[in-house]
């Protein structure tokens, strides 16, 4: 299994461990849509994502063609709330190689271990009860006391009818590294 792995040269092919699919967070930030953030990991995904907003309060889902996604095509997920639940609609091949499974049509709840569900479902009805950019760092374990690093920008997009209802995740994972989960 292979991941790209984001460095200032560019992107780099290294070989991965098949992953558990638990995760911890250990950083959650959130930042106000009406200032234009920049953050250089995701900077292109960004500017697409404002792009598409246009002078709304956050783009329509329909907005973001893959054309403006370009390499981040893979790097993506994007969920829909449902209720009190969130449903992944599409899972990329990156979270998937990440994660260890497609959790594409699954449940947020049916997807995380009981160690992870909780703070990962504060972290979801914080960016989906107001919209905000969500930013989060965490780890995945990929053996004894190893763990991949990770980031995600989580962006609201809305439906045909405004509503903020979807999110579209970028995923950049950072490689491996040491530490107590």
């Amino acid at each position: 299994m292979s991941v790209y792995l984001s460095e200032a040269s560019g992107l780099h092919e290294v070989t991965m461990p098949r992953l558990d699919r638990s995760c911890v967070l250990d950083a959650r930030e959130f930042f106000p849509i009406k200032r234009r953030l920049s953050l250089p990991q995701f900077d292109s995904l960004l500017e697409a994502w404002y792009c598409a907003r246009r002078s709304k309060p956050v783009p329509r889902k329909a907005a973001l063609r893959s054309k403006e996604l370009g390499q981040w095509l893979g790097r993506i997920a994007i969920s829909e709330r449902d209720g009190y639940e969130y449903k992944i609609r599409l899972f990329g091949t990156m979270y998937v190689k990440l994660f260890g499974r497609d959790l594409t049509g699954k449940t947020l709840s049916a997807t995380l271990n009981p160690h992870s569900l909780v703070a990962v479902q504060e972290y979801f009805e914080a960016i989906g009860n107001r919209p905000v950019i969500g930013y989060s760092n965490g780890r995945v374990p990929i053996g004894h006391r190893r763990y991949l690093a990770f980031s995600t920008v989580d962006l609201p997009m809305s439906d045909d009818i405004g509503c903020p209802r979807y999110f579209l995740h970028g995923l950049v994972v950072h490689g491996s590294c040491g530490g107590r989960g």
